[in-house]
């Protein structure tokens, strides 16, 4: 009956952490990437369009 405690109790002990865990680190997940979509949508708004134009490349090897 012990052992039965013991492990029911280590095991909720477990659980604890690990949903603090889970909520914690969650939670600065989720405000790094609220700080980040704004600072991107920041960047957007002040920045002309940039258009990049890439020369074309052929490459010719034998087949084999």
């Amino acid at each position: 009956m012990h052992a039965l405690t013991q492990n029911s109790t280590r095991l909720a002990g477990f659980m604890v952490a690990l949903g603090a865990t889970v909520l914690l680190q969650g939670g600065l997940l989720w405000k790094f990437d609220d700080v980040a979509q704004r600072h991107a949508a920041a960047e957007r708004s002040k920045s002309a369009p940039v258009s990049v134009t890439l020369a074309r490349v052929t490459i010719s090897a034998p087949r084999s």
